[in-house]
């Protein structure tokens, strides 16, 4: 634009300090849920409904749309949701016929952004599958093809990160 003369160069100067890029919504499919269940709290808040979040079908279903209008869209489907919800979840019913009506990523499929370092990716695989699992560390160790003692030790060195009061002591 400002090649074109349809934009001032000296504003463009003073705005462009730093440049972040950051890939739309299809490519970060892992920040949905995270995206979707904070909208969820700052609409319930405003319009005065308690919500528990979203059903896991209805995640399932935002994690399978192409999101077209990228984070906007999102807000906006998950306002839209809050205010229709009937019951005490938002559920598939609640979100729009193009999104409730997307084909679901297959069960056990994780995106991964390139880039992503490997400590994060272990520690979300696990989580994943024991979130799959229902918590069943020897399922957990079986599938993932490790012992039952490296999930627990990954477990309580995840717990220790997360601790701050742990983390200081270290």
């Amino acid at each position: 634009m400002v090649k074109d003369k349809r934009f001032r160069e000296d504003l463009y100067y003073r705005l462009n300090v730093i440049t972040i890029n950051v890939p739309p919504l299809r490519e970060r499919r892992e920040d949905i849920p995270v995206l979707a269940n904070h909208f969820v709290r700052i609409y319930a808040a405003k319009n005065n409904r308690r919500l528990e979040g979203l059903s896991d079908e209805a995640v399932r279903q935002l994690e399978a749309y192409s999101w077209p209008g990228n984070i906007r869209e999102l807000e906006n489907v998950v306002e839209r949701a809050v205010v229709l919800a009937r019951g005490a979840r938002i559920d598939v019913a609640d979100l729009p016929s193009e999104i409730a009506g997307a084909t679901p990523l297959p069960e056990g499929v994780l995106t991964i952004r390139i880039g992503t370092p490997l400590a994060e990716v272990t520690v979300w695989l696990l989580e994943e599958t024991l979130r799959v699992t229902k918590g069943n560390k020897t399922l957990t160790a079986r599938l993932l093809g490790i012992d039952v003692r490296t999930v627990s030790r990954k477990l309580e060195r995840q717990d220790e990160a997360d601790d701050p009061d742990t983390a200081a002591q270290s």
